[in-house]
């Protein structure tokens, strides 16, 4: 009977160190990618701990425009998606204003990055919520490719201007 209570102990015992040891999880960061490396000169996003991509700096560049209070970018080919967040402190109030914002977004994207020839652009809540997560997993390591299905669908879903 000792021994049954002895072996019954030690199982406890290693079951409580491992359920001690499973909740303190390393956090994962993607292997960088060759010639992405961080390095001077480069952008960094220090949230994720990875490198930031041309989308990034697209969106970064967007958010600079009055009116605009954060933006979410997707760069596949020469097209560019971007979300836009309009800040509703600021007194936008009409459709023409925020138009002219989506076109001043449009023309930022272009004046950025000239590879870029059609632009896409929608201050839909759900247009920038699938953007921004594809931009999250594209900046973590996964291809875009693997996300040309998703961003046909919402352009075809929601239709945004294409500017």
């Amino acid at each position: 009977m000792k021994t049954f209570k002895a072996q019954a102990l030690t199982v406890f015992l290693i079951l409580c160190i491992a359920a001690a040891f499973s909740g303190c999880a390393i956090r994962r960061v993607p292997n960088p990618v060759p010639g992405n490396d961080i390095s001077p000169g480069k952008s960094y996003s220090p949230e994720l701990g990875t490198p930031a991509t041309d989308a990034d700096n697209l969106a970064k560049a967007v958010q600079r425009i009055p009116g605009i209070r954060s933006a979410a970018a997707v760069i596949s080919g020469d097209a560019a998606y971007i979300g836009i967040n309009i800040d509703i402190n600021s007194s936008i109030d009409n459709t023409s204003k925020i138009q002219n914002i989506k076109k001043q977004a449009a023309d930022t994207v272009r004046n950025t990055d000239r590879n870029i020839k059609t632009v896409y652009v929608s201050a839909d809540a759900d247009f920038i919520q699938r953007v921004g997560k594809i931009s999250n997993d594209v900046r973590n390591g996964k291809p875009v490719e693997g996300f040309e299905d998703e961003l046909n669908e919402i352009v075809k879903r929601i239709t945004p201007e294409k500017q």
